[in-house]
């Protein structure tokens, strides 16, 4: 009984400091908006997707968003923005790249809570070909497979022993072939799954589930054709990624895409002041970076910040959220 009735206490305790970090936010807020993150939300916990949130999690989290903040379409808020008339505790939620868990998974908890979001689709991968970082984690996914041949990358055969081991080697490639040339990334990352004779699920949505998941209400914007660095590339080409995913999902939905997300999306690393140029000839109305922050009336509406904390608990995610709030 002793117990039971500590733990009630901590509840109300929890739920107070809730209460004033809402207060806090809601007084350092005025015409700041913060913009979430996301690009997975898995069924279950995936250890070598560690920074991917299941279900359970991205469930709390909306739910911390419901009820200590005032979630808005990313359009609408950043039209608020833009007049400076935007509500106190205004927060977006987005997704990158086009995983079919946005719609079995994100989509569902996300309509339980009335938040909206806006889903950034990379088009190269709409008919069943994965993303090139998915099909180096999958290289490593077997748990019995204590051998994976690296050949194509200089590596020749590695052992892997524990969990760390595969999480090592999945980091150490991918920032290996991140900047790439597209052509060049694709052909190693193909000789690796021959090599290793992976055979992988398709993960990203196809045309029908992109339209299904506009036909829920939220919204779709471009994120290039084959999700290239495009920075390491030139402004030709550039161009063409950016226009590419731009007219197929303006095809698939039959309705003006005008938002954008730059892969990978840190300023000057991975988008360069032409990039953002290409966007505005394109006629995109914004442009989302990954650069931590929250946006203002004065910030370039071609590369607003974005941040998602990785806390565990409700507590600390909306602590964090504060502390990104009043850094800015």
């Amino acid at each position: 009984m002793v117990n039971f009735g500590f733990g009630i206490m901590a509840d109300q305790i929890i739920k107070l400091i809730h209460k004033a970090v809402f207060l806090a936010y809601c007084l350092f807020s005025k015409n700041k908006l913060n913009i979430l993150i996301y690009h997975q939300v898995l069924e279950h916990k995936d250890l070598l997707r560690p920074s991917e949130p299941c279900k359970k999690e991205f469930n709390w989290q909306m739910q911390l968003v419901k009820d200590y903040f005032r979630p808005l379409p990313l359009k609408e808020a950043v039209s608020l923005l833009k007049n400076k008339k935007l509500p106190r505790g205004s927060i977006c939620v987005t997704f990158d790249d086009g995983y079919k868990n946005n719609l079995d998974i994100a989509a569902p908890i996300l309509q339980s809570h009335g938040v909206h979001a806006t889903f950034f689709i990379a088009t190269k991968f709409i008919d069943g070909e994965n993303m090139w970082n998915d099909s180096i984690i999958d290289l490593f996914i077997n748990e019995r497979k204590q051998n994976v041949d690296l050949s194509a990358v200089g590596e020749g055969v590695v052992k892997l022993l524990n969990i760390a081991d595969r999480r090592y080697w999945i980091t150490k490639i991918i920032n290996a072939l991140k900047y790439l040339p597209v052509e060049k990334r694709q052909a190693i990352v193909d000789k690796l799954v021959a090599d290793n004779r992976v055979h992988s699920k398709p993960k990203m949505m196809n045309v029908e589930e992109i339209k299904a998941l506009a036909k829920l209400g939220f919204d779709i914007g471009a994120h290039t054709h084959n999700h290239p660095i495009l920075a390491a590339g030139d402004i030709k080409s550039s161009d063409i990624e950016i226009i590419t995913s731009k007219r197929i999902l303006q095809s698939i939905l039959g309705d003006v895409v005008d938002t954008f997300a730059y892969p990978n999306g840190k300023y000057e690393k991975d988008f360069l002041d032409t990039d953002m140029q290409l966007v505005r000839n394109a006629e995109f109305s914004l442009a989302t970076s990954t650069d931590w922050g929250v946006n203002t009336s004065r910030d370039n509406f071609y590369r607003l910040k974005r941040f998602t904390p990785w806390d565990k608990t409700p507590l600390k995610f909306h602590l964090r959220l504060l502390k990104n709030l009043i850094g800015a």
